[in-house]
């Protein structure tokens, strides 16, 4: 959903990007707190905060696109 919220952005629906990087935390993220939480606290909340805090005020700052697809490109690689 994060590569989707990619796509949005580079379509310049960033309404429509906020909403799929909101929904991709709520629907998906959210379920692996807790078993990542269990193996790696640090890790579980980095993650959240870059999912919940950094995509979304990258969006709404409208950072470059290229640096929008760096940010879910390293969420991807945790």
């Amino acid at each position: 959903m994060l590569n989707q919220a990619v796509i949005e952005y580079g379509d310049e629906n960033f309404t429509g990007a906020v909403e799929l990087a909101q929904t991709a935390y709520l629907d998906n993220y959210e379920h692996l707190e807790t078993p990542l939480g269990q193996l790696d606290p640090a890790l579980k909340e980095a993650t959240e905060t870059t999912i919940m805090e950094d995509v979304q005020s990258a969006i709404e700052t409208k950072i470059p696109l290229s640096e929008l697809q760096q940010l879910v490109t390293t969420i991807d690689g945790k």
